[in-house]
């Protein structure tokens, strides 16, 4: 099959990676659509999951190799990318650059997308590509990653087969189980794919998880000056993002440390309360600060080795943010 010419400089050989955010409903989407806009070119694309972890390496060495990137970090060696978070570059030369690169037609940015889904759906439409049975995968990525929940509880425990297979996504996110799920949604519908045994399993044992890690959860939950904090060690299970507000639903931020020290990690996250109205400091942008990033609404930063030493510091510097906003 002959290769287009895909950035305006090279022609493509071989397969291509696909970089996407993950464990993450709205990563996993993105993958599927921009395959789909990829393979419409004549490329062959090969999934790979990645997470904010890989930040301090990110730049360095994402191996030999053509690749694209989507709803992660702008890499200059990419040779097609699309994202919308605020955070998306690393350094000023890298938002220079992809401004350099506009006109190629293959790499998109929108920082007022509400998800990147979204985004590529608007891609897919414009370049002719038909993507209409993944429309429903779309509106599942906008859903989470927007926080358009009813309530806690439907955050939490929500029995939609989106929802479901949303916190399936994220227990034991192994990159061999994420890669398969980009496969097999690119042509089988959620409900579908939400009855698979290895979805059900993930499921059903997320929830028993669930119920244990909010009984731990209540016992060191402080709320302090409308923000509930908590340090949660990952060897205790994964914690759902919007647990603290099942606990204190009147907090108008969440901010924890995720403690991992097989990884020799500690994430610091922080939340606004997308249940109470009122206007979010630019959290994604306070995260940068610290070598992280997100949305307005949700940021993070992940520590590794030495700099773990800075959770004290960084935790109390978005504390005094939250409250003083």
């Amino acid at each position: 099959m002959q290769r287009a010419v895909i950035d305006g400089s090279a022609t493509i050989r071989g397969p291509m990676r696909l970089f996407f955010h993950a464990p993450c409903m709205d990563g996993v989407a993105s993958a599927c659509l921009m395959s789909e806009v990829l393979e419409a070119a004549g490329h062959e694309v090969h999934p790979v999951p990645i997470g904010y972890a890989a930040r301090n390496a990110w730049l360095k060495d994402p191996g030999d190799g053509s690749f694209a990137v989507c709803d992660f970090l702008y890499h200059p060696r990419a040779v097609a990318w699309a994202d919308h978070h605020p955070t998306a570059f690393e350094r000023p030369a890298d938002e220079a650059h992809w401004r350099g690169r506009v006109d190629t037609g293959w790499f998109w940015y929108d920082p007022s997308a509400r998800s990147c889904a979204a985004l590529l759906q608007r891609v897919a439409a414009e370049r002719g590509v038909d993507v209409s049975h993944l429309e429903d995968l779309a509106a599942l990525a906008t859903k989470t990653d927007s926080a358009d929940y009813s309530s806690p509880e439907e955050a939490v425990y929500g029995q939609s087969p989106g929802l479901r297979l949303a916190r399936a996504l994220v227990h034991e996110p192994t990159d061999s189980w994420l890669e398969e799920l980009v496969r097999v949604l690119r042509s089988a519908d959620i409900s579908s794919v939400a009855k698979r045994p290895e979805v059900v399993r993930r499921v059903h044992a997320a929830d028993e998880r669930m119920g244990i890690a909010l009984k731990r959860l209540g016992s060191r939950l402080l709320v302090e000056s409308g923000v509930a904090r908590f340090t949660w060690d990952l060897s205790w299970g994964p914690l759902n993002r919007y647990a603290p507000y099942l606990l204190a639903p009147n907090a108008r931020y969440s901010i924890g440390v995720l403690l991992d020290e097989r990884a020799d990690t500690s994430k610091v996250t922080a939340m606004r309360n997308p249940w109470l109205s009122f206007q979010s400091i630019p959290l994604g942008q306070l995260m940068g600060e610290y070598g992280g990033g997100g949305h307005e609404r949700v940021g993070s930063v992940v520590l590794t080795g030495d700099a773990r030493a800075r959770v004290s510091d960084v935790t109390a510097r978005v504390m005094e943010s939250v409250t003083a906003s």
